[in-house]
């Protein structure tokens, strides 16, 4: 149901974690119960839909939001190494008793697939009554609404905060374009495929879009599966109904979201094979940085948390990216950041306030582009993320790292790396990656240095001889965090 009313619109914070976000959304305090994880069960396919070897290499995502877990507020995790979770308590980011539920306690799950290598699954499966006890008549906050996080929600006297449905269209990238359509997003010219539609037809109107615009032949496009989580996109050169289909099929094809059944049968082998009820929204968008004289200049994540009556601007990050798929980011300076709060923000909070009037509610982010033209800069809305992002933890570690040194002239910068270790998996495996780091861990002998907040320690990795680790690298500016980062490669490829 649509609202009419107007949110309110504040400047907020995590420095209180995810403590502040449960106040933010106007939940009572102890009342929400967060959980990250892209591992789930067929049920869901394909409307949240990866590559499974991508969901399989992301069993730790449940440790995402560790530097933000609160006192009052419930963090649902598979497995935390200890020494990971004391070195966080260490720094301050987190309090000794934060409430951190773990469904695995030692971390060594037989295998990576749903419902071993989720939590969730785990939760429904293998979990004490002592931890449902815990969990019982809560307000569940998933990045995806699942139907087995409905299911458990439900048998526990609970809810989601939003539910199933909602969460799958307000992640949708063709519920932004439609927004976008009846409200004038600045957003690249595009066109949205309905399922019911034919790949030519949709081409031909997608030419409409280029004559209209006055663009050159050519130019490439970004091919966008509606429904998938993250990813799900692929920039094509060259336009046509075969390269189309074939990437849809092959991304159907593979996206299992880490569960063995096979759901499209082995005689299924071409696009126009697949099941009508596994079709979704295809999205076509013109690439911006191709459009005639344009240049982007940089890309942001914006963070807001929409509750019921307010809407919390938290801050915004630089995002890297490489083929389209996210690899990291940076935080801002103190004069980038009140640039963007003046001359960048006033276009994206609409985007916020109409989704909130949709009746979104959660942690959300929204990606945009500032471009060079012509006629002077301009600013494109690239998707929109009704979930926590990965940039999340990397605002909320730099803003409590502010806070503990009482300093503006400190940049934090998302990145991820391949450590050697000895021991195989679980906090014998976490020990080793300290060892690794110690001479440039942050917080040891000085305020720079790398600052691991999460770690693949878990078994069945494909080189178990290392492990892949998320940082922020700190430092005084980006010139001295490139430093840092170039020197902890050197030193890992000795």
């Amino acid at each position: 149901m649509i609202s009419q009313n107007i949110p309110n619109y504040k400047y907020g914070d995590l420095l209180q974690g995810l403590d502040g976000i449960e106040k933010y959304l106007g939940l009572k305090a102890g009342q929400a119960v967060f959980l990250n994880e892209y591992c789930i069960s067929s049920e869901s396919f394909p409307d949240l839909s990866e590559p499974g070897d991508w969901v399989l290499d992301d069993t730790w995502s449940s440790m995402y939001p560790l530097p933000l877990a609160g006192k009052t507020s419930s963090l649902l995790a598979l497995f935390v190494p200890p020494s990971l979770s004391d070195y966080l308590v260490r720094l301050e980011l987190i309090s000794k008793n934060a409430n951190i539920i773990e469904t695995q306690l030692d971390g060594n799950i037989r295998d990576r697939y749903y419902p071993n290598g989720s939590v969730i699954g785990q939760l429904q499966e293998t979990v004490s009554d002592q931890i449902n006890n815990k969990l019982r008549g809560k307000t569940f906050i998933p990045s995806f609404v699942t139907r087995d996080i409905e299911q458990y929600a439900l048998s526990s006297n609970g809810k989601t905060l939003i539910p199933r449905s909602a969460s799958i269209d307000f992640n949708s990238k063709s519920f932004l374009r439609r927004k976008s359509m009846e409200e004038g997003f600045p957003m690249a010219p595009g066109i949205i495929i309905e399922p019911s539609e034919g790949i030519t037809s949709a081409l031909e109107r997608l030419n409409d879009v280029s004559s209209i615009n006055n663009f050159p032949e050519g130019l490439p496009v970004w091919l966008k599966f509606s429904t998938a989580a993250g990813g799900g996109t692929l920039l094509l050169d060259k336009i046509s109904s075969d390269a189309i289909e074939t990437w849809v099929y092959d991304f159907i094809k593979n996206a299992s979201n880490g569960y063995k059944t096979q759901i499209i049968e082995d005689d299924v082998k071409t696009f126009q094979n697949i099941p009508p009820s596994l079709h979704r929204d295809l999205v076509l968008e013109f690439d911006i940085n191709s459009l005639p004289d344009t240049k982007i200049l940089e890309n942001f994540g914006f963070q807001a948390i929409v509750g019921d009556q307010d809407i919390t601007y938290l801050g915004a990050t630089k995002q890297m990216t490489k083929d389209g798929e996210y690899i990291g980011g940076e935080t801002l300076s103190y004069n980038e950041d009140q640039y963007l709060r003046e001359q960048i923000l006033p276009e994206i909070l609409p985007v916020f306030k109409s989704y909130w009037q949709e009746g979104y509610r959660g942690i959300m982010g929204i990606d945009a582009v500032v471009a060079k033209q012509k006629r002077g800069c301009k600013v494109y809305i690239l998707e929109a993320n009704c979930r926590m992002t990965a940039a999340t933890p990397l605002l909320g570690i730099t803003q409590k790292l502010k806070a503990l040194t009482n300093t503006e002239n400190l940049c934090g910068r998302l990145s991820t790396f391949e450590i050697p270790i000895q021991n195989q998996q679980g906090n014998e495996a976490m020990k080793d990656i300290f060892t690794v780091l110690d001479k440039n861990l942050y917080g040891t002998k000085y305020q720079t240095g790398i600052l691991p907040f999460m770690a693949d320690v878990f078994p069945h990795r494909q080189n178990i001889r290392t492990a892949k680790v998320r940082c922020v690298l700190v430092g005084e500016d980006s010139k001295e965090v490139s430093v840092l980062e170039k020197n902890i490669s050197q030193t890992l490829k000795l």
